[in-house]
């Protein structure tokens, strides 16, 4: 029963639509920092906003404390419909 709602529950979250580059806690704010802004700039890139727009897909970026909120408040939503099964 646990590996099929966790089974769902991974098929959900893979609707959500989010994507994102995500590292182990705990990784230095110094990595962190850098990576952001890596990707701030590759994201802000015309080459990657015309990629993008290809394949029907708006890039945007957050930085890692608001992508955090986003992933914290999906996880309750879905805990509350995994709840429910």
């Amino acid at each position: 029963m646990v590996r099929q709602r966790t089974q769902l529950a991974n098929a959900i979250r893979g609707l959500l639509g989010e994507f994102g580059i995500v590292v182990p806690k705990g990784t230095p704010a110094n990595v962190v920092k850098k990576l952001e802004d890596a990707i701030r700039q590759t994201v802000a890139s015309p080459e990657f906003q015309e990629a993008g727009a290809k394949i029907g897909f708006l890039p945007a970026f957050l930085p890692a404390s608001e992508f955090a909120k986003v992933i914290l408040a999906d996880d309750r939503k879905l805990a509350a419909v995994m709840d429910q099964l």
